[in-house]
């Protein structure tokens, strides 16, 4: 018989609860890093409040400047940038005097090209079409209560619109956009309505919001177009994503993909016109890890920088821009390309965290697993033992965070001690006194 260990055996043996600290699970992520969608930023009171006035001033079009966030590699900038996006999108989706959408943006990479790309990516092919709808249906319903459009403009052959349209045309029930586009779309598949027709009217709808021509056909494919690959191609397309020769032609197309100047001469804009047509007051973009801009060698670094700047200048009012970056490298970013500093006259500075600041953080986690009432917020963890993780961890977030973890796990394994200062200690080594390695700079 063998004695090797059955994988299953292994890890019920490895089974780790922490009922026994009154937790559901362990909250503290392993690495230290962000997650996706933050439940909360503890400890960062007045950096967040900093940057609220700032998404204010923004919303109500008192500032067409940027801001950025400076803070330690680890200092939990992505953290921040991931809770402010969730709390516009989510407090602000129905605000009374007009919505604000905020797309973060992890890593600008190589520059406006992908910082657009992956900005068009987060807002998502169902967003992007409902908004056009709405545009769109706006328009068509103003032309056919004015009688503008008659109904042979409409389908291959007389009939009414009533008919077309599979009931009573309302301006409520038109401008519904999930219901009323599918139908438009059904209506197309049985042959009441005409494609081609349509999609000539569209254009027209949209050429005064959009300057681009092939953005304005891709546009009007993602509303009308029942062909998989061709509704794939164009938004790759609107995307900044280049496209194959075959598809380029079938879309009737004059280029093949985006250029960083037809993003800073127009398509941004376009793209925030059409989102402020359709109710959007204002557009932001969390845009993180700039630091990566400093990797780059002096002649491709200022070549990327003056194309950022292009970009930067290039959006509109109700559009606002937060960035997060390393001190040392915007420092050198700004050095390169001093323009920038004009351009983004906000900064935030997260700094290390204070101990009082990582009892709140340490609280936050705690909380968002405790399973029963304890009158000790921050049990099993005392405040002494805080205090010396702070120490030990820097003042770093993702180190003190990995750190609360290891001492939870550790905890849990040892039948559930108090976690205390000795306790902190035997399993938590101070960081070397170094910068922690983040990005490398070329000077």
């Amino acid at each position: 018989m063998s004695d090797e260990i059955r994988l299953i055996d292994k890890i019920r043996a490895e089974t780790i609860g922490y009922g026994g600290y009154s937790l559901s699970n362990n909250p503290f992520p392993e690495t230290g890093k962000a997650p996706q969608h933050p439940n909360f930023c503890a400890g960062r009171g007045v950096p967040l409040n900093r940057i609220y006035d700032f998404v204010a001033d923004v919303y109500n079009h008192e500032s067409i400047s940027g801001l950025v966030v400076l803070g330690t590699i680890g200092g939990g900038k992505t953290h921040i940038l991931r809770y402010v996006r969730d709390k516009i999108n989510d407090e602000l989706e129905d605000a009374p005097s007009g919505k604000a959408l905020a797309i973060y943006v992890e890593n600008p990479q190589t520059g406006v090209l992908h910082i657009y790309s992956e900005f068009m990516s987060g807002i998502e092919t169902a967003l992007l079409t409902s908004v056009l709808w709405k545009v769109v249906s706006a328009a068509l319903y103003k032309e056919i209560r004015e009688k503008k459009l008659a109904s042979d403009q409409l389908g291959p052959e007389p009939g009414t619109i009533q008919k077309w349209f599979g009931g009573e045309l309302t301006a409520s029930g038109l401008l519904n956009v999930t219901g009323n586009l599918e139908t438009l779309r059904d209506q197309i598949a049985r042959g009441n309505l005409s494609r081609d027709k349509l999609s000539n009217l569209f254009i027209t709808y949209l050429e005064p919001h959009i300057s681009d021509k092939d953005f304005v056909k891709c546009s009007v494919k993602l509303l009308l177009e029942d062909d998989v690959f061709l509704l794939n191609e164009s938004w790759n397309f609107i995307c900044g994503l280049r496209i194959g020769k075959d598809a380029q032609k079938t879309l009737g197309l004059l280029k093949s993909s985006l250029a960083p100047r037809d993003i800073n001469r127009s398509i941004f804009k376009s793209v925030t016109d059409i989102f402020k047509e359709a109710g959007y007051r204002v557009i932001f973009l969390l845009l993180d890890e700039v630091e990566t801009f400093a990797t780059f060698g002096p002649q491709t670094r200022f070549a990327i920088l003056d194309e950022f700047r292009s970009f930067f200048d290039a959006l509109p009012s109700n559009f606002g821009l937060i960035l997060a970056c390393a001190p040392r490298a915007w420092q050198q970013i700004i050095s390169t390309y001093p323009a920038l500093r004009d351009r983004i006259k906000h900064v935030v500075e997260l700094g290390y965290m204070k101990p009082e600041e990582t009892v709140e953080l340490v609280k936050a986690y705690i909380g968002s697993a405790r399973t029963k009432g304890i009158p000790d917020p921050i049990y099993p963890f005392t405040k002494d033992a805080i205090f010396e993780i702070s120490r030990l961890r820097r003042g770093i977030v993702r180190y003190t965070v990995e750190a609360c973890h290891t001492l939870i796990k550790e905890g849990a394994r040892k039948s559930f001690p108090p976690i205390n200062k000795k306790f902190v200690t035997t399993y938590i080594k101070p960081l070397e006194p170094t910068e922690p390695k983040g990005a490398t700079l070329i000077e």
